[in-house]
C-alpha cells in the first residue's frame, strides 16, 4: 500500500505527514514507520488513491477527508467547478455588440432600442450608437435585458463573454 499520509485516531486530524511522524517518534526508521510505532502514536496510515481526471481550466481538485475502507483508511478527492469570473463593470460598445451577436440577440437589441419612444429613446439610440463603453449597472442595460427576456445572470454572462472579445 502506498501511504498518502497518516490520520490521528483520537482527533481525526488529517493529514499528518511522515516528517511529523518522525518528529513525534523521536526514533529513526526507514520509508514507513513500524506498525508498533503507529499504534503507540495512535496513527493510522491512509492509502493513497490516484486523483480523478479533471479539466483545470473549469474545475479544481481538492483532497477530501479519508474514508473507512475495510480495516483501514483511504484517501478521497473532490472535483468542483471553478466559480465564474467576476462580472466586469464595463465593456466596450464593440465588445457588447459582438457578445450580443454571438448569442443571437443583436437584431432584437437593435429593434428594442429603436422602439423606445420620446426623449428616452433618443438618448438610448445616441448611447447605443456612440457610447465608448456600456456599464453593467446602466439602467438601459437592465431595460434592454428585460426586453430581450434575459435574466440578470444571463446579462452577467454576456458581460463576461464580452470582456474576452
Amino acid at each position: 500500500m502506498t501511504v498518502a499520509a497518516y490520520r490521528d485516531r483520537a482527533s481525526g486530524r488529517y493529514p499528518i505527514a511522515l516528517e511529523e511522524v518522525r518528529q513525534s517518534a523521536g526514533a529513526l526508521f526507514g520509508d514507513e514507520p513500524p506498525v508498533e510505532l503507529l499504534e503507540e502514536l495512535g496513527l493510522d496510515p491512509v492509502e493513497a488513491v490516484e486523483p480523478p481526471a479533471y479539466d483545470p481550466t473549469t474545475h479544481m481538485l481538492t483532497e477530501g477527508d479519508p474514508v473507512r475502507a475495510g480495516d483501514g483508511w483511504r484517501q478521497t478527492w473532490a472535483v468542483t467547478a471553478l466559480p465564474p469570473p467576476p462580472v466586469p463593470e464595463e465593456v466596450s460598445r464593440r465588445q457588447a455588440k459582438r457578445a450580443l451577436s454571438d448569442a443571437g440577440h443583436l437584431a432584437a437589441a437593435n429593434a428594442a432600442i429603436a422602439a423606445i419612444p420620446g426623449k428616452a429613446g433618443d438618448d438610448a439610440r445616441i448611447d447605443w450608437a456612440d457610447a465608448g463603453y456600456f456599464r453593467r449597472d446602466n439602467p438601459l442595460i437592465a431595460a434592454l435585458g428585460q426586453d430581450l427576456g434575459l435574466s440578470a445572470e444571463a446579462i452577467d454572462d454576456l458581460f463576461r463573454e464580452a470582456a474576452v472579445i
